[in-house]
């Protein structure tokens, strides 16, 4: 069977023998613009055309890819602000270890790095930082301080339990210089 061309007005002689007419259809073409009678055939008979399915497959690879994307961009935010976490823990135990090298007491210290860090923490703390200060003699004979920061920082994307077991990322910083006084 030979695959007929529709134009505005004529009816070929497959739409005849098949008893369809499309005098309504034919008219809402373009003249001169040529179409494939075989997905005509298919809008009429209730079926649907190859564009149809290309228009369904691409919202089912839509969905499939969605949840993805967003577990990656979460993730990546995420990261993002561990990243951010350990920057200010890293600079709240040099500047700790800056104010214990003054001369400050142990628990003066520790008050000044959980004060630099308790506002840049995230609002769900399920643990507050231990701040742990080591007092002791360089190998050059000069006195150190060392000021290390532990903090547990909550993890708040799902489906990372395979990276982070228990939901939170161990962050620690440690930081030494040699005492002046």
């Amino acid at each position: 069977m030979r695959h007929a061309t529709l134009y505005r007005g004529e009816l070929t002689p497959l739409l005849v023998r098949s008893g369809l007419f499309f005098y309504s259809f034919c008219s809402t073409l373009s003249a001169g613009v040529p179409m494939n009678t075989n997905s005509s055939i298919a809008k009429q008979l209730g079926g649907s055309t190859r564009r149809d399915m290309e228009k369904g497959t691409s919202v089912l690879e839509f969905a499939l890819v969605l949840p993805t994307f967003l577990l990656l961009l979460c993730g990546l935010i995420q990261f993002g602000f561990l990243l951010h976490a350990n920057l200010r823990l890293t600079q709240a135990s040099s500047l700790a270890t800056r104010y214990a090298t003054l001369g400050r007491s142990d628990f003066d210290v520790q008050q000044k790095a959980l004060e630099l860090l308790l506002p840049t923490l995230p609002v769900p703390n399920s643990a507050s930082p231990v701040v742990e200060i080591t007092r002791g003699m360089a190998p050059s004979g000069d006195a150190s301080v060392s000021v290390a920061i532990s903090y547990n920082y909550p993890i708040s994307v799902p489906f990372l339990d395979f990276v982070f077991p228990n939901g939170v990322a161990p962050l620690r910083s440690t930081s030494t210089m040699r005492s002046e006084l």
